[in-house]
């Protein structure tokens, strides 16, 4: 389980960079815009806004409502600056290549919330076993390791 928790990871990874690749090729804005790709507030905003016309009409009030449900702090300010990232003047590709871009940062948005989901739940699943076994409590005593990267140890071990 705890293999698959790292698998999973870096199939989020892989995938975050496909998503990167895409916005660098037609709306390096969002790459201005957001700093964590693969976070629930970036995801959501361009599942809704992935092309830069429609992201540029981003209220505050839109940005702002997808990075309180995603549990940041500091609301007003990362939304002005968000909105402010979405509205500054880039490059464009024709709207054909734009709409094709859109829909496949779309599919990988689509992709990447799935992979959070089940990283969170496979989390939970690695700590519940790792808690069970007898080693658990002498894995954690090291320094730096928690329960996932105990659980990793663990399995690297056996």
């Amino acid at each position: 389980m705890a293999r698959m928790h790292k698998t999973l990871i870096w199939e989020r990874t892989r995938h975050t960079q496909r998503l990167r690749h895409a916005l660098r090729d037609y709306f390096p804005a969002a790459l201005a815009a957001f700093e964590d790709l693969d976070a629930p507030d970036a995801l959501e905003l361009l599942t809704k806004a992935p092309e830069p016309d429609s992201a540029a009409g981003l209220t505050t009030a839109q940005i702002s409502a997808a990075l309180k449900c995603a549990g940041r702090r500091d609301i007003p300010v990362k939304a002005a600056r968000i909105r402010e990232a979405l509205r500054a003047g880039q490059l464009r590709q024709p709207a054909v290549v734009a709409s094709a871009y859109a829909a496949s940062v779309r599919a990988v948005a689509a992709v990447l919330i799935t992979l959070n989901e089940q990283v969170r739940v496979l989390r939970k699943e690695v700590e519940a076993y790792f808690g069970r076994h007898p080693a658990a409590e002498v894995i954690l005593s090291q320094p730096g390791l928690g329960q996932v990267l105990g659980a990793r140890v663990l399995a690297e071990v056996r």
